[in-house]
């Protein structure tokens, strides 16, 4: 939760009709700057799982759908585009949201180690997912950032934190969070020491 077009919370800003909403919001949240947006649909991560020919990953719990498992716990298991999807989005009950952000870092993670490598390829399978359709950056420029992030991640030199936050007891069925104020100050101070 934080400052956003028409005090609409966070996770809304992506039904807006501008591109950046989700950015500008950050922005103005984080008193950051925010250069580009990209968002992802379920439909465009199964593609591009799909167009890497699945993702590697550590299922931690059975991913359920009504009374099926789709996904069945274990580690080192390699997911289609759809069951990609199903774990990365998965919220068992009684979990925290941190639990499904954690999944959907490690489908996002193994995806950009996995996408082709070669520009041509890369940009054929972004194109033929949408991968643009709601991003203020054209194709050629989010492969180039998907290279780049690959080779990075690849490498073992990316490194990931977690935006502190605060959950806020808003009654509803999904949890919201607020930033933490002190926590944030202080993910500032690490990055400017790097």
């Amino acid at each position: 939760e934080g400052s956003t077009p028409q005090g609409l919370p966070f996770g809304e800003t992506v039904l807006l009709p501008s591109n950046d909403a989700p950015g500008n919001s950050l922005a103005d949240t984080l008193d950051v700057v925010v250069d580009d947006t990209w968002q992802m649909s379920d439909g465009m991560l199964a593609s591009l799982v799909d167009a890497a020919q699945g993702v590697l990953v550590d299922v931690d719990v059975d991913v359920v759908e009504g009374q099926q498992i789709v996904v069945g716990a274990g580690d080192g298991q390699l997911l289609n585009g759809a069951q990609a999807v199903a774990f990365a989005t998965y919220l068992g009950d009684g979990e925290a949201e941190e639990s499904r952000l954690a999944r959907f870092s490690q489908v996002l993670d193994q995806l950009t180690q996995r996408l082709p490598d070669d520009r041509a390829a890369l940009v054929q399978a972004l194109e033929a997912s949408g991968a643009t359709n709601r991003a203020t950056l054209d194709v050629e420029s989010l492969a180039d950032f998907l290279l780049g992030y690959g080779d990075l991640s690849r490498s073992g030199d990316a490194s990931y934190q977690t935006l502190p936050v605060d959950t806020l007891e808003t009654g509803g069925p999904v949890p919201s969070l607020i930033v933490d104020p002190e926590g944030l100050e202080r993910l500032r101070e690490r990055l400017i020491a790097l």
